[in-house]
């Protein structure tokens, strides 16, 4: 499906089987839709027009994905690019394009993590 000038993700012919999406390069500003693909293990949206990082919080939603690629949208060129992406996805577990999470980018997540419970904790408590 990639290089086809794609502009949206319109998946329920297809929930649950496909395990490899390749969209690369087309013009896919959202992944709404996409949080439907359950069984979804590999997902390459390389080079789309990608620029809001809450969209990658839909494949938090994919209890499968072990392999994103994301370089060449517009997310990409921030400099905390690989933070940003696994803090949105809530996960280190990712091979973010094609290399693993860094210790660095592990320890990062982690910290957010923790930040995000006590905020929770301290506006829960009576």
């Amino acid at each position: 499906m990639g290089f086809n000038k794609i502009e949206d993700i319109n998946v329920a012919d297809c929930l649950g089987s496909i395990k490899t999406l390749i969209l690369r390069n087309n013009a896919i500003s959202s992944l709404k839709g996409i949080e439907f693909l359950l069984a979804l293990q590999e997902l390459d949206i390389r080079d789309n027009i990608l620029s809001d990082v809450s969209e990658l919080e839909l494949l938090s939603k994919l209890p499968f994905l072990s392999k994103l690629w994301l370089k060449g949208n517009p997310l990409s060129l921030s400099t905390d690019y690989r933070k940003l992406v696994y803090c949105a996805l809530n996960s280190s577990t990712i091979e973010l394009d094609g290399k693993p999470a860094s210790v660095q980018e592990i320890n990062y997540l982690k910290k957010q993590q923790q930040e995000k419970s006590l905020h929770i904790k301290a506006n829960t408590i009576p």
